[in-house]
């Protein structure tokens, strides 16, 4: 008997560890899903900072694309041939206006055609505030094997989430709308409120 309950308080001790493991396991900290038919939010690892790269802005003039400290950021990496970013760009626009104030959105447009023609597209379209960065060159983005641009430009559209101390967490693909109940619950898990 003595040895047969020693053995059952063993095998319950197991069972202690392996449910403890079970809901450490549970607990671990992970963003929400933000998901479309086509693609999910997908983390980086491990994550690297964003460098601060000059680019030029929709006039021509030179302006650094850098994290702001303390403040998250989404940076939107299109081109004016691409169709789901005439769906996706109006979206950004409205997040601009209503959340301008908590984040920074900045649109990297990696065409290879004059500055005239991008803003006659974001005229068209009627991307009037959102902060628009020319980047012919590749230097942000680019989807070229070798290159040293920070973020990969191999599907149009795709936005990458910044955090507040800079570094590269996560990307989604497609046409996503951040104004969603799960964009919204995404933001918020990175500090936007």
């Amino acid at each position: 008997m003595t040895l047969s309950r020693r053995y059952f308080l063993g095998g319950l001790a197991g069972v202690g560890l392996l449910s403890d493991r079970a809901l450490a396991a549970s607990r671990q900290d992970y963003p929400p899903v933000f998901e479309t038919v086509r693609s999910q939010y997908t983390m980086l690892e491990p994550v690297l900072p964003l460098a601060p790269v000059t680019l030029a802005d929709r006039m021509g003039k030179p302006k650094v694309l850098a994290p702001v400290p303390g403040r998250v950021m989404l940076v939107n990496i299109w081109a004016t041939w691409c169709a789901a970013c005439i769906t996706e760009m109006p979206l950004l626009e409205k997040l601009h206006k209503e959340l301008g104030d908590k984040i920074t959105i900045a649109a990297v447009s990696t065409d290879r055609i004059s500055q005239e023609r991008v803003n006659d597209w974001l005229k068209t379209n009627k991307i009037r505030s959102l902060p628009v960065f020319l980047d012919p060159q590749g230097k942000a983005a680019s989807s070229a094997p070798n290159s040293q641009a920070p973020l990969r430009a191999d599907k149009m559209p795709t936005t990458y989430l910044i955090t507040a101390d800079g570094q590269i967490a996560g990307y989604i693909s497609g046409a996503v709308d951040w104004l969603t109940p799960e964009g919204r619950r995404l933001l918020a898990y990175y500090g936007v409120k």
